[in-house]
């Protein structure tokens, strides 16, 4: 096992997840207003 593996790009998927899932989470709230 590569250690540096898990500082790569699933890392950064699951930032962009995420970051995407807030947006949305946020935007529903926007909506419900």
């Amino acid at each position: 096992m590569n250690v540096n593996q898990d500082k790569g790009p699933d890392s950064i998927n699951s930032k962009l997840l995420i970051s995407i899932s807030f947006s949305l989470y946020t935007s529903d709230l926007d909506h419900g207003k």
